[in-house]
């Protein structure tokens, strides 16, 4: 071999040495560890510069995966490697060996414990190299456990909608317009960070309600908006609830966030609302007074497109709401009560300006926008009223009726016919200048002088008003039993007003009364009296004599009227009483009528007077008719006690 190709090896194993000695003047690589691909970590993001590891894997055992590292030692040496959790050895899943470690063994698997990985907060994972009992640890893999939910697990707050959609609802009308509603979610939460998701739902409760969509955060200033579609309002009316739900990058949801309750109106709403009016307070009288307010202030709401069986009319007077049903084909009438009449719009009588409007309500109010104002002036004289807003005032005295002759208060008697009678009356208090008292005779008003008082303010307690009934007026009213006489007062230089005082029935009964004539009919032509010959045979009576009463009486119709025939039998000297009734009619009083005696009575009496008369009511007073009295003779020849042949016509 020639000396060129001579290997040097004492400089070979010099450079060896050399190189050994370099080598262990370096410091020995341990890399952090990593998680396994199947339970990876999250990466920072430009808000949150921490690995987070996902809810999904929290409280699971973790796959860790060691990569290859250097290690000093001599063949054959024992090796273990284990993880450390926050600088703490943990045991139970460890890598052991000899070296050198064969490179196919890389990454070495390990597992992190399940309760390690539900500690909240910031964590160091290593691992721990041993080499006959002499041991190192690796870099650390740095990574955090979140387990609270966006805003602290806490509800979130309301969502907003549209102006229109929290006035009024979801209505057809703003879905036809515009194709959804606009969600938006309030997006100052607390801990919000790039990456969390709001989940947005309508209806009642997360299972049953629709998903609206997610809306993830891209950053923490966007507006947080989804749109909600007619789709998924779908067909059914009602109050609805839209809610969301929190979640953060790591998988951490939060509670529901309170429910915003929406109104669904698919019918259509009421259109074409035309201004209210009040018929009491037409143009020229925009008044409302006290004789308003006792025949009843109704508000007229006129027919309306779009009606739907329930809705209602709520009319709201002076801050006070009155409803009735609404219309349907034609107008309607909401009565306002006497309270809102006096409290609406300011308590007390008046005067006042009240405004009016009214809505229709269908769950939600669809108001008209007319303000329509009224005047109210409830104000009356005389003492306070108990029974306002009835005009009559129970607590006003009663007015004391004289006639000219009879002598009796509050009675009317035919010497009283042809004059004046007086009333007198004890002035109510209090009483003030200015006002009128009036007079009524059965609803008549009597005329000035006589009729009318005007109060001057100074008349003391316990003065008499006198008045003066002309004899004409009470010609008029005629008789009657209980004539109805009352008073009015009246302030108009204050407002239209009328108090009323109750009723003073006063027994009138200054004209004579003759009822029409009853008169027995067919009597005998020779002898006058009423006998066989009188009596006719009426199919379903029997044998009778007619009683003719004479027209001319219009009370007589409808009234049961009483008859009684009498008789006298001269044989026995004994009395006989038939009494029985009729109703005639309309016509029958007009023109006369009959009626009939049943032959019994006749029988009875057989020989001896016989009468007849009857009693009707004329005007509340009981009269009698004039009495047609005969002679009866119901006795035939051939023996004692014999009566009329009936077996035979009786006139043949």
């Amino acid at each position: 071999m020639s000396a060129s190709n001579t290997i040097d090896t004492k400089n070979a194993d010099e450079a060896r040495q050399n190189f050994l000695a370099f080598r262990k003047g370096l410091p020995l690589a341990r890399p952090a560890p990593a998680l396994a691909a199947n339970n990876p970590l999250l990466p920072p993001t430009a808000d949150d510069t921490d690995y987070q590891l996902p809810a999904r894997f929290q409280g699971q055992s973790l796959q860790v995966e060691v990569p290859e590292f250097d290690v000093e030692g001599n063949a054959g040496l024992t090796v273990i490697v284990r993880l450390m959790w926050d600088g703490a050895l943990l045991r139970g899943s460890e890598y052991r060996n000899t070296l050198p470690i064969p490179p196919g063994d890389f990454p070495l698997k390990l597992a992190l414990p399940p309760t390690q990985s539900t500690q909240a907060g910031p964590h160091a994972l290593t691992y721990n190299v041993n080499v006959q009992g002499n041991a190192t640890s690796s870099d650390p893999l740095n990574f955090s456990i979140d387990r609270m939910a966006p805003n602290g697990g806490n509800a979130g707050g309301l969502v907003i909608l549209p102006p229109e959609i929290e006035a009024n609802g979801i209505t057809k009308e703003y879905l036809d317009a515009n194709g959804s509603v606009l969600i938006t979610v309030p997006g100052d939460y607390a801990d919000r960070k790039i990456g969390d998701i709001v989940t947005v739902y309508f209806g009642s409760s997360i299972p049953t309600a629709v998903l609206v969509g997610t809306i993830p955060r891209g950053d923490t200033t966007s507006p947080l908006t989804i749109p909600l579609t007619a789709a998924q309002v779908g067909n059914e009316e009602g109050t609805k609830t839209l809610f969301y739900t929190l979640q953060d990058r790591v998988g951490n949801i939060g509670l529901p966030s309170e429910y915003k309750p929406v109104e669904v109106i698919l019918t259509p709403a009421p259109a074409d609302l035309k201004p209210l009016t009040i018929p009491l307070a037409a143009p020229g009288d925009d008044l409302i007074d006290p004789q308003d307010a006792s025949l009843g202030v109704d508000v007229q709401i006129e027919a309306y497109t779009h009606y739907v069986a329930g809705d209602v009319v709520e009319v709201t007077w002076g801050g006070i709401i009155a409803t009735a049903p609404a219309v349907q084909g034609s107008a309607t009438l909401v009565r306002i009560p006497y309270s809102a009449l006096l409290n609406g719009g300011g308590t007390g009588k008046g005067p006042k300006d009240v405004d009016v409007t009214y809505a229709i309500n269908r769950g939600r109010s669809y108001p008209e926008g007319t303000v329509v104002s009224i005047k109210v002036d409830l104000r009356t004289p005389g003492p306070e009223n108990p029974d306002i807003p009835d005009p009559v005032n129970p607590d006003l005295d009663l007015v004391t009726v004289r006639g000219a002759v009879s002598a009796e208060d509050n009675k009317l008697t035919e010497d009283d016919a042809g004059q004046p009678a007086s009333a007198t009356l004890v002035i109510y208090e209090p009483h003030l200048d200015g006002e009128f008292v009036q007079l009524y005779w059965n609803r008549v008003a009597v005329p000035a002088p006589g009729g009318v008082y005007k109060v001057d303010g100074t008349e003391p307690a316990g003065f008499i008003i006198p008045f003066i009934i002309p004899w004409n007026i009470i010609d008029a009213a005629g008789n009657n039993s209980a004539l109805p006489v009352h008073y009015s007062i009246t302030h108009p230089l204050v407002n239209a007003a009328e108090v009323l005082s109750p009723d003073q029935p006063v027994e009138v009964s200054v004209r004579k009364v003759t009822l029409p004539d009853a008169t027995f009919l067919n009597l005998d032509e020779d002898f006058g009296n009423l006998n066989c010959q009188s009596l006719r045979n009426v199919s379903g009576r029997g044998w009778v004599v007619e009683i003719h009463v004479d027209g001319g009486e219009p009370a007589l119709a409808g009234q049961l009227l009483n008859f009684t025939y009498q008789g006298h039998n001269k044989a026995e000297n004994r009395d006989i009483t038939f009494p029985f009734t009729y109703k005639p009619t309309d016509q029958e009083a007009s023109a006369g009528f009959n009626v009939y005696l049943d032959y019994e009575p006749l029988r009875d009496t057989r020989d001896g007077p016989g009468s007849i008369e009857y009693t009707a009511k004329i005007n509340g007073f009981e009269r009698t008719s004039p009495k047609h009295t005969v002679d009866v003779w119901m006795g035939i020849a051939g023996g004692p006690g014999l009566t009329c042949e009936l077996t035979r016509s009786a006139n043949s």
